[in-house]
């Protein structure tokens, strides 16, 4: 018997307000799914300075579901700040979805 996944990916773009503190150096992106806890490893990693504009974007290809967003600034020792406000949404097939994540 032959059993076939068919899986659809699809786009998910970020958009925040941005972190205005002198020494930010960029932005985590952590994702989960309904009765999960967020992952300690961030699904991505956009570097980024206080000055910048156009780095508040990202990308990250899921299939079809319900997903938990937020993100976290990071400055240029490392350090990590809290989760901003989580973000839900449902991905329902091959669409672009945008998501407004405001830092805390």
């Amino acid at each position: 018997m032959l059993n076939k996944l068919l899986v659809t990916l699809v786009l998910v773009n970020f958009i925040w307000q941005p972190n205005m503190e002198p020494d930010l150096a960029g932005y985590r992106i952590y994702r989960r799914l309904p009765g999960q806890s967020f992952s300690s490893q961030p699904i991505a990693q956009i570097p980024c300075g206080p000055n910048d504009t156009s780095c508040a974007k990202g990308s990250d290809n899921v299939t079809p579901g319900e997903y938990y967003w937020a993100a976290t600034a990071y400055d240029e020792d490392g350090f990590e700040s809290d989760f901003s406000e989580e973000v839900t949404t449902i991905i329902s097939g091959e669409e672009t979805i945008t998501l407004i994540i405001k830092g805390r």
